[in-house]
């Protein structure tokens, strides 16, 4: 299972308060960016890496839900989008060789 369906009956309320963190869960190439989602609203909820699973339970219970997202998003942002270190643009050069086996 992936954390896109461990958070899918809380992801509406993600999306009002946290739509960059939502953004990085729902896609379906977020890879890095939904695992440092994760692990910020693992954190910030108090749930260990291990159980993330029981985060949908403990959001919907938790009267602070949105103030916790809204510190999420903001953690979010100033780490990863607005990162001077991630790359707007990435490059890739590839290089290939072929090999002329002579018989």
């Amino acid at each position: 299972m992936n954390f896109k369906d461990i958070l899918s009956a809380v992801l509406p309320v993600i999306e009002k308060s946290a739509p960059a963190v939502a953004s990085a869960i729902g896609s379906p190439i977020a890879g890095i960016g939904m695992n440092f989602a994760m692990s910020l609203l693992s954190n910030v909820f108090d749930v260990k890496p291990t159980d993330v699973h029981t985060l949908p339970d403990i959001m919907s219970n938790d009267p602070d839900v949105h103030d916790k997202l809204s510190q999420v998003e903001e953690q979010f942002k100033h780490y990863f989008v607005n990162s001077p270190q991630m790359p707007s643009v990435a490059e890739i050069n590839v290089k290939l060789v072929w090999d002329k086996q002579v018989n």
